[in-house]
């Protein structure tokens, strides 16, 4: 989509949330320049705003900002929350039960790519 957008196949971008077009604020804020730079229009679904204006483009990226001192808070709550279980002796994780009599198997692309090196594959990531 991001690749259509940029050759200009489409006018406009209809999102759930402004925070939810970039990983961080500052990835998302660069997005915004560039869609208005191409005359790409961004509308929301959740915000009722202008951002032809610049008071629209400044609540836009209060809003972004926001969102992203959010991801970080939670983030940070969550880290101390665990160092200070680790603290008091919690032991953290999935506790093992009774089936956990062998070594579980990797999923994912470690685990495909592991099972074809030991194949011979010359291309690592099928199987």
């Amino acid at each position: 989509m991001l690749e259509d957008l940029r050759a200009m196949k489409y006018g406009g971008v209809v999102t759930f949330r402004f925070d939810r077009l970039g990983r961080n604020a500052v990835e998302a804020v660069r997005f915004f320049e560039e869609m208005e730079n191409k005359g790409i229009s961004i509308f929301s679904l959740n915000e009722n705003l202008d951002t032809s204006t610049a008071i629209g483009r400044a609540v836009r990226d209060i809003i972004v900002r926001l969102a992203q001192l959010e991801r970080e808070s939670i983030a940070e709550a969550t880290r101390h929350r665990l160092q200070a279980l680790k603290a008091l002796g919690k032991t953290l994780g999935r506790p093992k039960g009774s089936k956990d009599t062998k070594t579980r198997r990797k999923a994912g692309y470690y685990g495909n790519y592991n099972a074809s090196k030991k194949r011979g594959s010359k291309n690592p990531g099928s199987v």
